[in-house]
Parts: C-alpha cells; structure tokens; sequence
C-alpha cells in the first residue's frame, strides 16, 4: 500500500504504522475528536470566505502549535506552558492571532491591501476563538 521508498525509510529507521479502526471510538477517540473540532472550525470559518486554506494554514498550525499541553515548572512562582512547538522547533512559538490592526503598522500599503489583511485576521480570530472553545469544552 506504500510506496517503496516510504517503506525503505520506514524499515531504515525502525518506523511501524500503526491503523486506528475506522470509526472505532475506543481506538484513538480523543485523536478523532481533536481533528473532528478543527474541521469543524475550519468549515466554519473558511466557508463563509473567499481566502483558500493554504492563505491561513501557517498561521492556524501555528496557534493549534501553541496550545499548552502541559506545564513546566522552571521556577515555582511562575510556570512556563509546555506546547507541542516544543517538540517540533525546541521552543514555544509567539504568533498568536493580533488583535487589533493599525494603519501605522502598515505603512505604504494601499487600501486594498489592509481591507484583506484585516480580513484575514478577522477569520484567524474568529477560528481561534472558535477552536479554543471547542477544544477546551473537549478536554
């Protein structure tokens, strides 16, 4: 079912595949359910744009990134969120969705310009603030 050369890869570095039944909820449930509230976030948010998913898939991998999955506790008074990032890159990544958008940020852009910026991190917001109450109310 592979390909050759992802099977070589997957012998070279002792890499097994592991299937997960098809629609077996005792059998990786939560993974199911985590991708189910991001689809759904994303239907509903893309959907009602004209942007393509690859316009707001960094920056949505970067906020799903940062989710704190655990807490380190360098110094007691202040614990420091442990976030998948640390895994893939060795640190925790800063890009959350902005806020707010000014046009002194922006200079020399022309007004079609900031009109899709800010429409860009209007639907990066409200995905963040979609998927951050899905998964939390999952947990």
């Amino acid at each position: 079912m592979l390909h050759p050369s992802v099977q070589d890869l997957f012998s070279t570095h002792g890499i097994t595949w592991k299937y997960i039944v098809e629609k077996g909820a005792w059998w990786g449930g939560f993974w199911e359910r985590y991708f189910r509230t991001i689809k759904t976030c994303l239907r509903k948010i893309i959907g009602r744009s004209s942007l393509s998913l690859n316009e707001l898939e960094t920056e949505i991998e970067a906020m799903l990134n940062s989710r704190p999955i655990a807490y380190i506790y360098d110094y007691p008074s202040e614990p420091s969120p442990l976030t998948p990032a640390h895994f893939l890159i060795g640190k925790r990544l800063l890009s959350l969705p902005v806020t707010r958008v000014s046009r002194e940020n922006l200079t020399g852009s022309r007004p079609s310009l900031l009109k899709k910026y800010k429409h860009q991190q209007n639907l990066l917001n409200q995905f963040w603030n979609r998927w951050r109450k899905h998964y939390l109310l999952s947990l």
